[in-house]
Order: structure tokens, then C-alpha cells, then sequence
């Protein structure tokens, strides 16, 4: 009986392990790496399991990071070219004496102001091996930390 009742205890402790060790470990990283993809943090990668739901859940969620790096990647390249082309213009009207000039000037700062404010989103969620210069988005030198 305490042979049986020995292998028993055993038997649930195994059990028990192997739900830690392939269950709750990995969903604890992939809950900690979201929160840091939360935070902004887009460089954070999700542990690779290669075996069943848990691993397929990461590739996901890596997808989905580096989607959203490339989507900050358009805003803010998209936003610093708009922002030359509207200084070009501006260039271009002060030099001309047309009659609408004030009109296509407003229109331009109201442009403006909304491309600026996309320039500072993408300045914001600076992430993995980029940075935004105010016109474009551009690698990070190596060690680089700022």
C-alpha cells in the first residue's frame, strides 16, 4: 500500500511538472513580453515553443509586434515626407502674389499641424533598431541607447 501510495505521489508530481514547465512557464513569459509590447517596447520577442497552441499563441503575438513596427515605420517616414513636400509649397507661395495665398496657407498649417502630430507619435514609440529624425525613420547605430 505505501508502495502504490508512493508511486502515486510520484505520479501527480510528474504531472504536475510537466503542466508547470510546458504550460504556466511559457504563458508567464507570453504574458510578460505583452506587457512590455504595452509599454511600447516593440524589440521584445515572444519565447519560441515549438510544440503546440502555447507556440503558435508566440508566433502570433511576434507577428503582430513586428506588424505594428512596420506601421510606425509608414506614419513616420509618411509624416516627415509630407512635412517637406508642405514646406516646398509654403517656399513656393511666398514667393507668388496670387489672390487665395492666405487660403492655401491656412490650409497648409491646419496640414501642417496634423503631420507634426504624427511625426511626434512615431517620435514617441521609438523602437527595435530605429529612431525618427523629424523627417524619416532611421536605423540606430550599433550600442546605440538613446
Amino acid at each position: 500500500m505505501i508502495i502504490l501510495l508512493g508511486m502515486m505521489v510520484i505520479c501527480f508530481g510528474s504531472i504536475i511538472y510537466l503542466f508547470v514547465s510546458r504550460v504556466v512557464v511559457p504563458l508567464n513569459a507570453i504574458e510578460q513580453a505583452a506587457k512590455e509590447i504595452s509599454r511600447g517596447n516593440l524589440a521584445v520577442t515572444f519565447p519560441r515553443n515549438p510544440s503546440g497552441e502555447i507556440g503558435a499563441l508566440g508566433e502570433v503575438m511576434n507577428d503582430l509586434a513586428a506588424n505594428l513596427q512596420e506601421i510606425l515605420l509608414l506614419t513616420g517616414t509618411s509624416a516627415g515626407n509630407s512635412l517637406s513636400e508642405v514646406e516646398t509649397i509654403e517656399q513656393v507661395l511666398t514667393e507668388g502674389d496670387a489672390p487665395c495665398v492666405q487660403e492655401i496657407q491656412e490650409r497648409i498649417r491646419s496640414i501642417r499641424k496634423d503631420l507634426e502630430m504624427l511625426s511626434s507619435l512615431a517620435t514617441d514609440f521609438e523602437f527595435y533598431q530605429t529612431s525618427f529624425d523629424g523627417r524619416k525613420v532611421v536605423p540606430k547605430a550599433p550600442g546605440d541607447k538613446t
